[in-house]
């Protein structure tokens, strides 16, 4: 998470800071491999940190809907839930924390991973 890595970035970087502390709710970068969207996302994360964010990293690689939310509960601390509506539910309630900050790294733009990721905003409010 080394700021210098961040070569010709900080100005979105910048962006995505104001946006999260002006309230937004979800940000998605999208990109080719290898444009720099997981450093952009880390260096958010990093910076949130710093700023008293509850930051959550998931790294998430699954093709299934469950596969998608089980990741993601994972990346929130919680363990031991197999019971996909009830992983959803402690997920939404982990993110309705204003200061809660989740960082998604993986492809999840398909059915599974935007449905699970609608259902959990749309859990929280």
């Amino acid at each position: 998470d080394d700021p210098r890595r961040l070569v010709g970035r900080h100005a979105e970087l910048g962006r995505l800071a104001a946006l999260r502390r002006a309230g937004e709710r979800r940000v998605v970068l999208v990109g080719p491999p290898g444009v720099g969207k997981t450093a952009l996302a880390r260096s958010l994360a990093r910076r949130a940190r710093e700023e008293g964010a509850i930051v959550h990293v998931a790294r998430v690689t699954g093709d299934t809907r469950d596969e998608v939310l089980f990741a993601l509960a994972r990346a929130v601390g919680l363990r031991m839930i197999d019971d996909p509506l009830a992983a959803l539910d402690a997920l939404a309630a982990c993110l309705d924390d204003p200061r809660a900050l989740l960082v998604v790294d993986g492809q999840i733009e398909g059915c599974a991973g935007t449905s699970t990721m609608a259902k959990a905003k749309k859990r929280c409010g």
